[in-house]
């Protein structure tokens, strides 16, 4: 049966404007007369490292080499793994098993110079779903040891089944009474979009495929992560980075046992004219912000692991209270008017590149504010500093304590969106503010702090949080604030 999976990724509207704009052709005429450059035949599937089939007996893969990037360098690490089998699949205490060579695609209807490569219903600013048209065949890994060619989908599978373990890891260090399941590993698959288009030379109608690439993301419906190829060989890629494989699997522990996405993708708020489609951008940003925290939480100094990363390391660094061409990471109306596609861009003059169709599209350097990744970055950036407010006070000094500290608060904040979705008081962008607040409030309450350091502590976070929210609209901590 096709399905249709809703698509968490970290950076895939990123990697469609990193992979075109350069040196796509800049008109119409010339995208057409040019098939061939934006079709990009297949991306790159690197070939099998062992073609052995290990005839579906249980085989332990005990140690390995994997190849990790850390400030800028990827460099080979060897490894005890943590429970790894290589047979009937690659699978470990959270992944289920690994799939190599699955296929999706979706029919996109006519290309057209507004959208360029935008795939959407028509008339709307839905996104038109994959449908699953193939399923691959498990992947596999015979021997005890591996030291796999770092370009093969044996590297990829055993150096991010080790990170999610390690993800997975910590969720059982911080949350042992709960139980988590597991994930369906995906290597390359093929996410396919189809464009009909009238070649108008030869007066005929034909078609145009692009292929998704450069990219991670979780199908929350059918709890799959997936690790997608690439278009060109590199000296980085992202599975080299515990980012990615961290992020994915914190979207994982935020609706595993949720039906919040489900919410999400229909659209319950009614939030403008095209309710079901802002709703969605909404929770998408909540989303990403969430999964940001929780992987800079999965473990300290993070920010080691996005250096080298384009784009990533220029818009995904929560510590950093700005995006690498300075602006302020904010909440104000100017972007949240952008955001919700009310008004064109007016923060600083800026250049831009152009698509293949000539419009103007913002580059990994520059944040567009239109996109959930952005105003999760933001939002994660927020709750990551009101939470440092919170580690200051209660004097924890290390990091491990510092991260755990920082998890416990960004799962529970979980847990008590996916419980009360639908009855927090607080639409919108909000939301996800609220239930910081929320939970805060508790620990603050909890805490060993004498009355007058806990007055101290709700003060510092409400004038923080003025600052970073500005007129957005909302003051989601006002009444806290003035009890």
């Amino acid at each position: 049966m096709l399905k249709k999976p809703i698509i968490f990724s970290i950076c895939i509207q990123f990697a469609l404007a990193v992979g075109c704009a350069d040196d796509a052709p800049k008109t119409r005429e010339r995208l057409i007369t040019k098939q061939a450059e934006l079709t990009d035949a297949l991306p790159i599937i690197f070939p099998r490292a062992n073609s052995v089939d290990c005839s579906n007996e249980t085989s332990h893969i005990d140690s390995g080499e994997i190849f990790s990037l850390t400030q800028y360098q990827v460099t080979p690490d060897s490894i005890i793994f943590n429970n790894m089998l290589g047979s009937p699949s690659i699978q470990n205490s959270i992944v289920k098993n690994t799939r190599i060579g699955s296929k999706w695609q979706r029919e996109c209807g006519q290309l057209n110079e507004h959208n360029g490569l935008a795939c959407k219903q028509s008339g709307t600013n839905v996104e038109i779903n994959f449908l699953l048209t193939e399923t691959g065949g498990l992947l596999q890994a015979c021997d005890r040891v591996v030291d796999f060619p770092r370009e093969s989908p044996e590297a990829v599978a055993v150096t991010t089944a080790h990170y999610l373990e390690e993800s997975h890891q910590t969720f059982k260090r911080n949350f042992p009474e709960l139980k988590l399941k597991q994930v369906e590993l995906e290597i390359f698959p093929i996410f396919e979009s189809i464009f009909d288009f009238f070649y108008k030379p030869e007066e005929r109608q034909t078609t145009l495929g692009y292929y998704d690439a450069n990219n991670l993301a979780y199908l929350p419906n059918q709890q799959k992560i997936a690790v997608y190829p690439v278009k060109e060989k590199s000296s980085v890629y992202l599975w080299d980075s515990r980012f990615p494989a961290w992020h994915e699997m914190a979207h994982h522990i935020d609706f595993a046992t949720s039906k919040r996405y489900r919410d999400c993708s229909i659209g319950i708020n009614e939030i403008g004219s095209d309710s079901g489609h802002l709703s969605r951008k909404v929770c998408g940003a909540e989303a990403e912000a969430l999964a940001d925290l929780l992987a800079f939480a999965t473990g300290p100094n993070l920010e080691d692991h996005l250096y080298g990363l384009k784009c990533l390391d220029a818009l995904r660094n929560i510590k950093d209270g700005t995006f690498k061409n300075t602006d302020t990471k904010v909440l104000n109306n100017n972007i949240l008017s952008y955001f919700y596609e009310q008004t064109g861009f007016n923060l600083k003059e800026q250049t831009h590149d152009e698509d293949a169709f000539g419009n103007q599209v913002r580059t990994c350097e520059r944040p567009d504010y239109r996109e959930i990744h952005t105003l999760g970055a933001i939002q994660g950036h927020h709750i990551y500093a009101l939470s440092m407010l919170a580690i200051r006070a209660f004097n924890i000094q290390s990091e491990l304590e510092r991260s755990d500290f920082l998890y416990k608060t960004v799962v529970r904040m979980m847990r008590r969106l996916n419980k009360n979705y639908r009855n927090i008081p607080l639409q919108g962008l909000g939301r996800i503010y609220y239930v910081f607040q929320n939970v805060i409030n508790q620990t603050i309450k909890q805490s060993s702090l004498n009355p007058e350091a806990k007055q101290a502590l709700k003060i510092e976070i409400c004038r923080k949080s003025r600052k970073q929210i500005q007129d957005v609209g909302f003051n989601v901590f006002q009444n806290w604030c003035s009890n």
